[in-house]
């Protein structure tokens, strides 16, 4: 079950503004990249766990709280999973990865990132293996190729209002209305719950969710660097990791950033995966 990914044409675009958590805007460049339309789900994420080659230690995940597992397990499966640290979506994504014939992209002291032990982990931009989106990556693809405005909720434009596109608590009472379709999923009048991982609108290039719902792993360091330019290998600089957009519970814009230790299992923090269109000839795990 291979993610469902979008093509973005890389470009330029002013990143950040201070505010947020964020540093001061600067003008940042971006290289042609793959990204998932919508978060990964607790069926794929199972799919994969279980047909994941000899060697890999994959944490289960978990379906997101708030009475989920009063539902349907057809619908389950349309969550995003949560409850996975940053080392459970590196060996997720490179057992993905060598699944679909791809180049693992996440590595740990000069071989493949199999799982278990953490580690100083290495992102390789230049293999085309699925990854967590660069926080630039994830900006400019929250913020349609950096067009739209930092401040503007992912999709919330040209006649379409927050509750259209975005899952924060405090637009519970509009989205029961506006989308009729997902009552149940609210409970009829009860507490706000994560949606299935397409249940609203997506952006202008057709991303989901990209605020609120849940938070999103990247594979950018926090460590206080000015410096947004990603190099080809992306190095694990500290113990905390970026995370992007917020969700139910945090109510956030496309250009806030908060951080989280790359060993945390949180309840409202999943993964989009995102990989680089080419790469060089598949080379073995280097085990």
């Amino acid at each position: 079950m291979a993610p469902s990914l979008l093509s973005v044409a890389g470009g330029s675009y002013l990143q950040g503004d201070g505010r947020g958590g964020g540093r001061a805007s600067r003008q940042v460049t971006v290289a042609d990249f793959e990204v998932s339309a919508h978060c990964v789900t607790t069926q794929e994420w199972a799919v994969t766990r279980s047909a994941a080659p000899a060697g890999y230690t994959i944490g289960a995940g978990a379906v997101p709280s708030d009475g989920w597992d009063s539902l349907p397990t057809p619908t389950q499966r349309t969550l995003p999973v949560v409850g996975v640290t940053l080392f459970d979506v590196a060996a997720w994504c490179n057992a993905r990865s060598e699944i679909d014939g791809l180049t693992p992209a996440i590595m740990l002291g000069g071989s493949v990132y199999l799982g278990g032990a953490p580690g100083r982990l290495m992102f390789n931009l230049s293999a085309d293996g699925y990854r967590p989106p660069t926080e630039p990556e994830w900006e400019f693809a929250a913020r349609s190729r950096g067009v739209r405005p930092g401040d503007e909720q992912a999709g919330a434009h040209d006649g379409r209002a927050e509750a259209d596109v975005a899952n924060f608590a405090h637009l519970y009472p509009l989205i029961s209305d506006v989308g009729r379709v997902y009552d149940w999923v609210w409970g009829g009048r009860g507490k706000p719950r994560v949606l299935p991982v397409d249940a609203l609108q997506p952006n202008d290039l057709g991303l989901y969710h990209c605020s609120g719902n849940v938070w999103e792993w990247t594979c950018t360091s926090w460590d206080g660097r000015a410096d947004y330019d990603e190099p080809e290998h992306v190095p694990l600089r500290s113990r905390q990791v970026v995370i992007r957009g917020g969700s139910i519970r945090a109510r956030q814009r496309p250009n806030d950033r908060q951080a989280v230790n790359v060993t945390f299992a949180l309840a409202d923090l999943g993964l989009r995966v995102a990989r680089s269109p080419t790469s060089p000839a598949l080379s073995g795990r280097g085990r």
